[in-house]
Formats: C-alpha cells, sequence, structure tokens
C-alpha cells in the first residue's frame, strides 16, 4: 500500500510540472491560430502554474492568447529569439522589434532578442521600434485585429 501511495505522489508531482516543454519545430502546433510552428526564432510558449504548456508560432499569437486568456497564471513565459533561434528564453527579460522590413509568421512583424542591446542593433539594419514585453503587450493589444 505505501508503494502504491508513493508511485501516486511521484505520478502527480510529475503530472503537476511547471517545466517548459521544446518546441518541436514543423510538427507542433500554433494553440492560437493552429498552424504549424515552423519558425525557429519566432516559437513561443506559455506554461500555467498549473502545468499546462500552450505553443505559438509566433510573438503576435501568444499575446492574442494571453489577452483572450486574462485569468491565467503563467509560471513561464518564454520566446525564442533572432540571435538564439529554437532556444526558449524568459519573454519578461527579452526586448522586441516591430519592424515592417522584419516580417514574422503572423505579419505583426514582430521579431525578439535576447537583449535590448542586440535589439537595436537589429534596428539600425532594419529600422522599426523596440519594446520590452510590457510595451510590446499594449502595442500587439492595439494591434491585434490587424493580424490572422
Amino acid at each position: 500500500m505505501y508503494r502504491l501511495l508513493l508511485t501516486l505522489v511521484f505520478v502527480a508531482f510529475i503530472a503537476c510540472s511547471t517545466e517548459p516543454k521544446p518546441i518541436n519545430y514543423g510538427t507542433d502546433i500554433c494553440d492560437h491560430c493552429g498552424m504549424n510552428i515552423m519558425d525557429h526564432p519566432y516559437g513561443t510558449e506559455l506554461v500555467t502554474d498549473k502545468g499546462k504548456v500552450y505553443k505559438f508560432d509566433s510573438t503576435e499569437c501568444m499575446l492574442s492568447y494571453m489577452e483572450t486568456n486574462e485569468n491565467r497564471n503563467y509560471a513561464h513565459i518564454l520566446t525564442a529569439t533572432m540571435d538564439q533561434p529554437g532556444t526558449l528564453q524568459n519573454a519578461l527579460t527579452s526586448s522586441f522589434l516591430v519592424s515592417e522590413n522584419l516580417p514574422s509568421p503572423m505579419g505583426a512583424n514582430i521579431t525578439a532578442y535576447t537583449t535590448k542591446e542586440l535589439a537595436q542593433e537589429a534596428q539600425n539594419e532594419f529600422k522599426g521600434e523596440v519594446y520590452d514585453f510590457e510595451e510590446i503587450k499594449k502595442h500587439q493589444s492595439g494591434n491585434s485585429s490587424q493580424h490572422h
């Protein structure tokens, strides 16, 4: 009986893990728009405080999903970046360049970078505006009806 109880506790602990899951590019489907997640610099992921993982093909899909699911609490808000494509990192500390000269998968032209300095370097080449996470949420909230 003790062994069964221990096994159940272990399974419950594993099932409630809030660890991020890698994006399987070309296989995973965006939880917002339903398209395949293809582009390594643009994948994003949300992990709820209960361990549910949501994957997206772009920052704009993740932000739109967050806006329509405001009551969820997230253990992780993650993004891949142009400078580290395919590697998920904390979106809250990333910077985002919005430039028509650097199109993103769903047309909002949002590209994430690991640091503000890298985003500003890209801005010198591609033009556009650099935002932090809270700023890009506000920017996209006002523009979300233009995409998809």
